[in-house]
């Protein structure tokens, strides 16, 4: 998990500042009441999509993205309400301190590890110069971390804020399980048909996201979605309901899907900026 840090259930949280947004629903999917205040200027780090009053808490980022190297590769970085985050997925085959990640091709063995472990997408290394390489759950709650020091595999709270950036709002499902908000804000975090390489979205978002599709417990699935891991693991956790996820489907009619996915799964990670 994020070290010494607790995720909050109530909050989002402004990089780089003390200042959140307030919540009215909680991160597990409990209903909520729309909140009636907050920062109104959607050129605000905090701006919240929701609010109709302004509060004066309005806080405006000086964070600065640029690219990034880490373990001989340079990442693109864009930066989206005021966090910093890598514009293509990890490909990293070691731990943020050197040490190796396994890598495993066997299904079987894949299927019943309880170590961190990665693996390219259809065990071809090829793939990982498009679509990075896929991880397990396992491999993100490693306490040898997966991100470069001073960035951090992205907690659930971190997705909404991006969500919330990009116009969802708790009325369109923010707080919800499956898929959830209007579909341009998943078109806004899809490649484009123009961007190479690219996908069938918006790309609005310049998070420039690809169908590296996801390793199940037995086979890899088809490049119709990507997927993505958050470190926040799910109320009473168990092998079976790891932690939460992301997806973005092949289809430019869906929303961004938010499910607990099980930790032998393989799935991309995006790394955001402490």
């Amino acid at each position: 998990m994020w070290e010494g840090e607790t995720e909050p259930y109530s909050q989002i949280f402004v990089p780089g500042t003390s200042q959140s947004i307030e919540l009215s629903c909680s991160l597990t999917g409990v209903g909520f009441v729309s909140p009636v205040s907050g920062c109104t200027d959607a050129e605000a780090s905090n701006y919240h999509a929701s609010a109709y009053e302004e509060d004066g808490s309005c806080v405006y980022s000086t964070a600065e993205c640029a690219p990034f190297e880490y373990q001989g590769y340079t990442y693109d970085v864009i930066e989206i309400g005021g966090q910093c985050w890598f514009a293509e997925n990890l490909r990293s085959s070691n731990y943020t301190n050197g040490e190796a990640i396994e890598e495993i091709e066997d299904s079987f063995i894949w299927a019943t590890t309880n170590e961190g472990a990665q693996c390219t997408l259809n065990n071809d290394p090829e793939n990982a110069f498009i679509y990075g390489r896929l991880y397990n759950g396992w491999s993100v709650l490693d306490e040898r971390g997966l991100c470069p020091s001073g960035w951090h595999v992205p907690t659930d709270a971190d997705w909404m804020t991006l969500e919330s950036e990009l116009g969802m709002t708790e009325w369109s499902g923010l707080c919800d399980d499956g898929f959830r908000g209007d579909f341009s804000v998943a078109q806004a975090m899809k490649a484009s048909p123009d961007d190479e390489p690219g996908w069938n979205g918006t790309n609005s978002s310049g998070l420039s996201s690809l169908p590296g599709e996801a390793r199940g417990q037995y086979n890899f699935e088809n490049l119709t979605a990507c997927n993505f891991w958050s470190q926040s693991e799910v109320d009473n956790f168990s092998p079976t309901c790891g932690l939460w996820s992301r997806r973005l489907r092949n289809f430019n009619f869906s929303g961004v899907e938010r499910s607990n996915r099980d930790l032998n799964t393989g799935m991309s990670i995006r790394c955001i900026q402490d």
